[in-house]
């Protein structure tokens, strides 16, 4: 997992210092070979000098420009690495596939499920869990008091709070643990609520930021730049992406464009932004800028085995 975190354009740079180096090495020998250059010659010795420092400026900007290039990730560059991380290790005892990218200048990081199932909870999943290898916020807390989630909120068919929230522009239903429907406001009704309860589902309101590879307008953060999370379907698998810095949310809708995600829906984020995840060897490694506000958190999505 960790070969997917390096980064490729420090490693072209020492790769172009040390091509200049053996350049400056094979040119000072042919010239003293074929007596070009002689030793006590100080003119000569100066101009050589100038010659293998323009040579090395060359192979260092090339050397930079090819990696830029390589490390300014598309979306099929993820689904490479995504395809050569799976399917490693015992199969019943998978762990996320993480990666870090760059999309239009903005810093992201994958978490690929690798075939986990995935929950959501009103409870906060337990770090000493060994099955449990995958957490973040999901809905945004209503009132940090009392534990109460923003809008429709249903757990294992049943409903948790009824107060179905109109200025968030989606959901989403997790069936079994392993079907995900994401629905637009719109979509939301009698029937829908019907078969989330019958099917003994999850589910909880959001801002829908993807549907079908086409981006929502979303307002409700207006032009305030925040770090940006998202439960995402990426090339028929689910994951999360999460921005490393803060940017828009129109900008982050965008960056999941041009990935091709399919679907897309926010999580929570701001203080209460801390997720977590665990390595092979269980480390467990934490992830979100801002943490102030973990201990209010109110519920959760969850990756396990």
């Amino acid at each position: 997992m960790d070969y997917l975190k390096k980064p490729f354009y420090i490693i072209c740079q020492y790769y172009g210092v040390i091509i200049s180096i053996k350049a400056i090495v094979v040119i000072f020998l042919f010239c003293h070979a074929t007596g070009r250059i002689k030793m006590k010659r100080l003119r000569n010795i100066r101009k050589f000098f100038l010659m293998s420092v323009l040579l090395a400026e060359t192979l260092l900007f090339s050397g930079y420009s090819i990696a830029k290039k390589h490390y300014n990730s598309t979306a099929q560059q993820t689904k490479i690495w995504y395809e050569e991380a799976l399917l490693t290790g015992d199969e019943n005892k998978k762990n996320v596939v993480v990666t870090d990218t760059i999309v239009d200048s903005i810093k992201i990081t994958i978490f690929y499920s690798n075939m986990l199932k995935i929950s959501f909870s009103t409870k906060r999943p337990d770090s000493n869990s060994i099955n449990i290898r995958f957490c973040i916020p999901a809905a945004f807390t209503k009132n940090y008091k009392d534990d109460s989630i923003s809008g429709f909120v249903v757990e294992n068919g049943r409903i948790f709070f009824n107060d179905v929230d109109t200025t968030l522009t989606g959901g989403l239903i997790i069936e079994n643990d392993s079907v995900f429907y994401f629905i637009g406001l719109e979509q939301f009704n009698d029937s829908l609520i019907s078969f989330i309860l019958e099917n003994k589902a999850d589910f909880f309101q959001q801002i829908l930021l993807v549907k079908d590879k086409v981006g929502h307008k979303e307002n409700l953060f207006k032009s305030k730049a925040i770090q940006c999370r998202a439960f995402c379907i990426l090339h028929q698998q689910p994951c999360v992406i999460e921005s490393k810095e803060k940017v828009t949310l129109s900008r982050f809708i965008k960056v999941l464009e041009k990935l091709q995600v399919q679907d897309a829906i926010y999580t929570d984020m701001g203080s209460w932004s801390e997720g977590w995840y665990k390595t092979e060897n269980d480390r467990i490694f934490k992830t979100g800028n801002n943490r102030i506000s973990t201990h209010l958190q109110s519920n959760w999505l969850y990756f396990y085995w």
